[in-house]
């Protein structure tokens, strides 16, 4: 590892104690304020003010001293410095008035939203120090390179109105609009319109309940519809930019080269969400139950639209001409099932129904999202070739085409992506207990989901990280019927269109014992005598096993291989308060 003169030996071409003296030294300071202050007008008229600022500074330090480098490479002593700032202001003032009209409670508010943040930082390299003490000033470079100076604003306003009515605690009504604005659109498209309105009944309330349901301990029916708005996740989108070229000057002048592809024209994307639900609890709320529908309709997704490479950019930002609808039904149950003065058990049990859908894609044919989606099929559709299984005289695969014939090999669009499946789930859910006697506690959680997946794909002949014992059932012989095909290095594209094919695609449901726990709390008579709060012991285990026809590594992450799954994890901890 060292030369006779104590030195690094890079004789072999690399010498990994070199990285020991390779340091680096990061600092982050936050700054975090914020304020709330208040003045009564009015006995019913109330001016609040929400104030906020927050600060975050990085600086980076990192030193490659001549010594820590192969001196075939003719190195020198090197520093890097990099900085980034990020302040963020913001301030949301508002007014709330409420009072007493006809039976009821009447609540006005009006408020707005204003927030400023700027990030800025650089990223600078010297280089040809003469002594490594001088590491830390940049004075001390023979050369410095600015590698990178960034710099960007973000401002975002809004102004909001809510009113809500409230009769005798049983009738309620809430009406909402806001109007957003944001600096990442264009000029005539950063602001948005958006609002809501919805009601509730608690009928729980009414005389007529307690003679009719005398079970029924609370009750409460509700709906809503309302508009939300998204803006996109960076800043400048919609201009066109470029950055500093870091291959040098050209007469004398520094080069750019295009970062960013233009697009002035995108706008707000719109979420419109309707939502019916129902709440219930029964026996003095030891039954809670909920049950809610919505339907979700999303229009004008902003989205990194994908370009050709041939066009210099692969992407840019764009309003999706699609409306996708989700459709939802789920369910919530909370019981308390035995409580005592010794023992009390709790469950909570939740159910899922999700449908997912492209209701219109003007365009669809001849959009670069053409092989993803299909008008009036899940978003999370999956395509590939349909497996018709094996030729038992040749030993050669053999599919369906998009008529129903078999062929050889799927060449055309229409034979190759066909729909096999999708990756939403049909249900999923999940089943928790909680049992308490004395110091002890047992919880558990049990997930299950009603899915598809992808099974890893295997092709006999080619060459594999592994194997499955499914391959020594190919085809080997005429007259060997398997859906397996014969081993072969040169099956081309028959044999990539099978590992991507429906054989591959299967159920991927289970029910897994996701999370299990016992501790043990010392009684508090004992604690007392030595000044401790709380001394608590636990055992704790995660992914303890699955219940599942899957064929790959695990069900959670169909599809992925065979060297990734979830990790099992079991714990033991003691937790002390004092």
């Amino acid at each position: 590892m060292y030369t006779e003169n104590g030195l690094l030996n890079f004789d072999g071409g690399a010498n990994y104690l070199a990285f020991l003296q390779q340091k680096s030294t990061t600092k982050t300071d936050k700054l975090m304020a914020s304020s709330h202050i208040g003045y009564k007008i009015l006995e019913n008229l109330i001016f609040e003010t929400n104030l906020g600022f927050n600060r975050i500074s990085l600086n980076g330090f990192s030193i490659y001293p001549r010594t820590s480098q192969n001196p075939a490479n003719n190195p020198n002593n090197q520093a890097q410095y990099a900085n980034n700032t990020s302040t963020t202001f913001d301030i949301e003032p508002q007014i709330d008035y409420h009072r007493n009209i006809g039976g009821g409670k009447l609540q006005a508010l009006i408020g707005g939203t204003y927030q400023s943040t700027i990030s800025k930082g650089d990223f600078i390299q010297g280089e040809n120090y003469k002594d490594e003490n001088l590491f830390g000033n940049m004075a001390g470079a023979g050369l410095l390179n600015t590698y990178l100076s960034t710099y960007s604003q973000y401002k975002y306003s809004s102004l909001f109105g809510r009113l809500n009515y409230n009769l005798q605690d049983k009738y309620i009504l809430n009406i909402s609009y806001r109007r957003d604005g944001s600096s990442r659109f264009g000029p005539g498209k950063q602001f948005g319109d958006f609002g809501a309105v919805g009601a509730a009944w608690l009928f729980s309330k009414e005389s007529f309940t307690n003679s009719l349901f005398p079970f029924l301990s609370y009750g409460k029916l509700r709906a809503s519809y309302g508009t939300v708005g998204n803006e996109p996740a960076g800043n400048y989108q919609y201009l066109q930019s470029y950055n500093l070229s870091f291959y040098g000057t050209y007469n004398g002048n520094t080069s750019t080269t295009p970062a960013r592809l233009a697009n002035p024209d995108f706008r707000w994307e719109l979420n419109k969400k309707v939502e019916f639900g129902i709440e219930t609890g029964f026996f003095k709320d030891r039954i809670l139950l909920t049950t809610s529908w919505f339907r979700n309709r999303t229009a004008n997704q902003l989205v990194n639209y994908s370009l050709p490479s041939q066009t210099g950019f692969t992407k840019y930002t764009y309003n999706l001409p699609a409306v996708v609808q989700n459709v939802g039904l789920e369910f919530s149950l909370n019981t308390i099932n035995i409580k005592s003065s010794t023992f009390t058990w709790s469950t909570n049990f939740n159910l899922s129904f999700i449908q997912n859908k492209l209701i219109s894609y003007p365009g669809l044919e001849s959009s670069s999202y053409k092989d993803l989606y299909q008008v009036g099929e899940s978003l999370s559709i999956k395509k590939g070739a349909l497996f018709a299984g094996v030729d038992p005289k040749t030993g050669t695969l053999l599919f369906y085409s998009s008529t129903g014939e078999k062929i050889l090999n799927p060449t055309s669009y229409k034979d190759r992506y066909q729909k096999i499946g999708k990756t939403m789930p049909d249900y999923f859910g999940a089943l928790t207990n909680t049992l308490k006697t004395g110091s002890f506690e047992l919880s558990f959680l049990i997930q299950f989901v009603k899915q598809e997946g992808y099974k890893p794909a295997f092709a006999p002949g080619e060459l594999h990280s592994y194997m499955p014992q499914e391959a020594l059932q190919r085809w080997q012989k005429e007259g060997d019927i398997t859906d397996i095909p014969k081993a072969s290095l040169l099956a081309g594209e028959a044999y990539i269109n099978f590992k991507s094919s429906n054989y591959f695609w299967g159920d991927a449901s289970y029910i897994k014992l996701k999370n299990l726990s016992l501790s043990y709390s010392l009684p508090s008579l004992w604690l007392t005598k030595a000044r401790i709060n709380q001394l608590r012991i636990y055992a704790q285990g995660q992914n303890l096993f699955t219940i599942t026809k899957y064929k790959g590594t695990d069900p959670e992450i169909p599809g992925v291989g065979l060297y990734i799954p979830t990790l099992r994890v079991i714990s033991l901890g003691l937790q002390l308060t004092l």
